[in-house]
């Protein structure tokens, strides 16, 4: 059993760079926002006041769907297990952190959910998110959770694929309840139109890992195929059995396949081919017998590159305007002519989804703008874009407005409302102020979605959202009365037009997204039968444009209306091919009545009274915040760590030995006030001395050595269009009680204090997929040193950075130009310089400087090649660098002999690196060499570069 602990600690330590990685902080909410906390008999959930409304309902949903879910991997019951709440946000997630444990939840529905409860789906997925992490506590994991505290299991959590984590929680949500992504041929269509188009699947490698050459549907999408194959055709205890082999045998370097190949004989990777063979066979068979409606194309077909043209509109007989996405570009708007050449339009800031509206020249669409602070904190906010003057208007600051719709007239616009407490309803703004007209509540206060006028301007048709599933409503302008068009149900209802009072909308009601007709009489028709897949429609005069996905991406097409199927619409939801495997009992609908029975303890939330939530231990001393693989501080000592459960609070304390010494050391990094504060402490070993070679003196009596370090600062982040900015003013504050030997006062200075000024600013243009840098971008730097109370030991430093980007000559391309000084006043002691010399040269300090750099980067080969399962190498890239630098007063610490004139440093040379991926691992890696010659020296140099992209490692980032 000893010997099974070692060797496990061992495993965790040779990996012990990637468990930085689940230290996970969402960021905060508004200092000023007050919170309740409601206790449930396994969850306590803590929210904003102004979401009280929804706690109840969300606390039942929670205890249900924990009922069905809690032996489902048969891992210990939780109790009292955090669920935090950000309603502030507009962002509809979820995730589960393990260090520490919590569930984090944004339940904003947005406008492109499932015809389901938000809150249902996020407690079905998530719930099995904490169920897996339960698991992971058994056998030898539990004395090993004693020794580390909760990082323990979310370390275990990485050497998890994220496609079994993700992909058994989507078959979750579907199979126990109406709806759940497995039902919607959305969801479907992109793996699906691969196999069947390309008859053989990526490698798994390619699969789990991405590309840059190619679309590789995410984890949770064939990650679901996945699950819901293992579980329903082979065994349904595979991943229980998984992550019992995990917990159990840790120190196993791929429990996972040793675990599948027991129950079901398959490895992970003969598995992903076994399922990918088994629905391309059976897609293939579904398309064969597909009969498929002609629609005219508006754009070629994408067969080297993967690109999607999104809500496509006719803006005259021969014009159309789409919303354009590729790997080689961030999304813009594009007018393709009848010959299909296209001109960029204008390149927007986030949208999502990419929906927009036009009519007489204006686009208009809603915007997503993060809170200067708050990172829990977002606003959506509309603008326009005249495509003829090029003027670009924001109607909004701040605010939650969602898929305008502008009028036919251009005058008007209608646009969808949800605040923090989620009261819904639709409002008509004006399109040249901004200024909201009317603000009309939904009936039962449904959310509506994609709202679009008729060709009238008396009707507004929506999709209305409720936990019923969704359907189809109007507004009558003139008469200010609802009317119900399509009952909701558990059909997915994507886009809409109307026209004469005739809807036209996309509905998964077939098992494909197709277009359906609902007139006035209440009867629906199917007009189209796509192959994949359409999404995004609108008219013009008797034309129905749209996009029709493939494996290329969506393409715009166009259909006359009278030229249809006029095939009736089935009666109920199709069900997909893998949902019918998996047999579960669906979570019952809510009950108002019985939620108010339960025994729920509701009382406010005090911030103060939870500063502190220690959740990880070690029985040695690392560094959490400076961990990487070249760099693993690791010493003999204890580590305690401490993150409450708003984030606003993380702190440590441990002990180190080292070289013979004991150190003390705790670290503070406060976020609930408008500006952060961070202090660090370290006490203990002996303070530096510092004199003379020469001299004889020496201290009395020598104190244990003291280091504070504290700062302020304001994180603030903004965003205008396709450009994002950070703003980083910033005070701090050092100390550190050495002995400075001075010759005039022929005595020993105790303490020093260092105080710096620093202004950090950054304008950065949005990056494609393939982009290495930003196309554009400039960063500035400026920090100034001085020592207060000791001046005459340190002088004053003033260093200066900037950094500009450029795009290059060809396409992903990028140069990057730095230019650098620093002047720094020589007292008694130099300090290192913060700027960095030019590559090759180290070991020297300057007392003034100025540099300059010049980077291109390129990338090479994209090559989606794998070793077996050691290395996935995804591309080749490389940079060229000149870099010069002239200093004065340069101390060469190796020679130990300071130069009192100018010398000039200079390198030219090139970087060969490739990103790839090691054992499965779901970190993307970088390494390769350096080489440069350096003409002052008349010598070559050669350095190896390893770097790691360490993101914040949760489960579920989606719901």
């Amino acid at each position: 059993m000893l010997k099974k602990i070692l060797s496990t600690i061992l495993l965790l330590l040779l990996f012990w760079p990637l468990s930085k990685a689940q230290y996970y902080n969402t960021g905060q909410e508004p200092s000023s926002l007050k919170w309740e906390e409601l206790r449930s008999g396994h969850f306590r959930f803590i929210y904003p006041e102004s979401f009280k409304s929804q706690a109840l309902k969300t606390a039942y949903t929670f205890e249900e769907s924990y009922s069905l879910l809690k032996d489902r991997y048969n891992g210990r019951h939780i109790r009292k297990f955090p669920v935090i709440i950000h309603n502030h946000s507009i962002e509809s997630n979820g995730y589960v952190a393990w260090a520490p444990k919590r569930v984090e939840l944004f339940p904003f529905p947005g406008q492109s959910g499932i015809p389901l409860s938000h809150i249902e789906q996020l407690a079905l997925h998530e719930l099995v998110h904490v169920t897996q992490m339960q698991a992971l506590r058994e056998g030898l994991s539990a004395p090993l959770e004693y020794i580390f505290g909760e990082q323990y299991p979310g370390a275990l959590s990485v050497f998890t694929p994220f496609w079994f984590l993700e992909g058994d929680a989507v078959l979750s949500e579907t199979a126990y309840s109406l709806s759940g992504r497995g039902r919607q041929p959305d969801f479907e269509k992109k793996l699906k139109s691969l196999l069947v188009e390309n008859k053989n699947p990526y490698s798994y490698d390619k699969m789990i890992s991405g590309s840059f050459r190619n679309y590789t549907p995410d984890h949770y999408r064939f990650g679901y195929q996945m699950a819901a194959y293992a579980r329903g055709q082979l065994n349904p205890d595979v991943f229980r059995n998984s992550a019992d082999m995990i917990a159990r045998r840790p120190w196993l370097l791929n429990p996972v396949n040793i675990s599948f190949r027991k129950d079901i004989g398959e490895s992970k990777a003969s598995l992903y081919r076994k399922t990918m063979g088994y629905l391309a066979e059976t897609w293939i068979a579904e398309d064969e017998k597909l009969i498929k409606s002609n629609f005219n194309y508006h754009s070629a077909k994408q067969e080297r590159e993967y690109i999607n043209y999104n809500s496509p509109v006719i803006i005259n007989n021969d014009s159309i305007i789409a919303l354009k996405t590729s790997f080689t570009k961030p999304p813009y708007f594009v007018l393709l002519d009848g010959d299909k050449t296209e001109k960029k339009l204008f390149t927007p800031g986030i949208i999502w989804p990419y929906f927009f509206s036009y009519a007489r020249g204006i686009l208009t669409w809603a915007e997503q703008y993060p809170d200067p602070r708050w990172d829990n904190r977002q606003y959506s906010v509309i603008k326009t874009y005249n495509i003829y003057s090029g003027e670009l208007k924001q109607l909004s600051s701040s605010g939650r407005l969602f898929s305008p719709a502008i009028s036919p007239d251009g005058r008007f616009i209608a646009a969808v409302k949800s605040d923090a407490g989620y009261i819904n309803s639709i409002v008509i703004l004006d399109r040249f102020t901004g200024k909201e007209i009317k603000d009309i509540p939904t009936p039962a206060n449904e959310l509506p979605v994609r709202p679009a006028w008729d060709n009238s301007m008396s009707k507004i048709a929506f999709i209305a959202f409720t936990d019923r599933g969704e359907g189809l409503m109007t507004y009558s302008t003139e008469s200010g009365k609802f009317n119900k068009r399509l009952d909701e149900s558990r059909n997915d209802l994507q886009s809409l037009a109307i026209r004469n009072d005739s809807i036209f909308y996309v509905s998964s009601i077939s098992g494909i997204d197709n277009i359906y007709l609902n007139k006035p009489d209440g009867s629906n028709t199917r007009l189209s039968s796509s192959r994949f897949g359409v999404s995004g429609i609108s008219l013009w005069n008797n034309r129905l444009v749209f996009s029709d996905y493939f494996s290329g991406g969506d393409r715009i097409a166009s259909y006359p209306i009278e030229n249809n199927t006029s095939a009736p619409a089935p009666a109920m939801q199709a069900d997909l091919l893998q949902v019918s495997k998996i047999k579960e009992e669906p979570l019952a609908e809510y009950d108002e009545s019985k939620a108010g029975q339960m025994d729920y303890i509701i009382k406010p939330y005090r911030k103060w009274k939870h500063l502190f939530n220690i959740h990880s231990w070690m029985p040695f001393y690392a560094d959490v915040n400076n961990i990487s693989f070249d760099n693993l501080t690791v010493s003999p000592g204890l580590t305690i760590m401490s993150q409450n459960h708003l984030s606003t609070l993380t702190s440590s304390i441990g002990y180190e030995y080292r070289d013979g010494d004991h150190f003390l050391k705790s670290s503070l990094s406060w976020r609930g006030w408008y500006p952060g504060i961070d202090l660090d402490i370290t006490y203990g070993g002996d303070p530096v001395i510092y004199r003379d070679e020469n001299n004889t003196y020496y201290p009395e009596y020598v104190y244990p050595g003291l280091q504070l370090r504290s700062s302020v600062y304001l994180p603030l982040r903004f965003r205008t269009g396709k450009f994002s900015q950070t703003l980083w003013p910033a005070l701090s504050f050092s100390y550190k009680n050495n002995y400075v030997f001075e010759d005039e006062g022929n005595q020993f200075d105790y303490g020093q204090v260092l105080a710096s000024a620093r202004i950090y600013f950054s304008n950065i243009h949005r990056m494609a997929v393939r982009d290495i840098w930003p196309s554009w971008g400039q960063v500035f730097d400026l920090v100034y040193t001085a020592a207060p109370g000791d001046q005459t030991i340190y002088g004053p430093i003033l260093t200066l950075r900037g950094t500009m980007y450029f795009p290059g000559f060809v396409r992903n391309h990028g140069i990057r130009l730095k230019a650098e000084f620093e002047k720094q006043e020589l007292k008694t002691l130099i300090q290192s310089n913060r700027i960095s010399f030019p590559r090759g040269y180290s070991g020297i300090i300057s007392s003034g400087i100025s540099s300059f750099k010049a980077d291109y980067t390129l990338p090479l080969a994209y090559p989606d090649f794998n070793l077996g399962s050691f290395i996935y190498l995804k591309r080749i890239r490389s940079a060229l660098f000149y870099d010069y630098a002239r200093g004065r007063d340069n101390y060469h610490i190796s020679d130990q002999a300071m130069v009192n004139a100018y010398e000039s440093f200079s390198s030219v040379g090139a970087e060969l690196l490739a990103d790839f991926y090691l054992m499965r691992l779901p970190f993307n890696f970088s390494g390769g060499m350096q080489f440069a010659w350096l003409p002052q020296r008349e010598e070559p140099f050669f350095n190896i570069i390893f770097r790691m992209d360490i993101f914040g490692f949760v489960i579920g980032r989606e719901p």
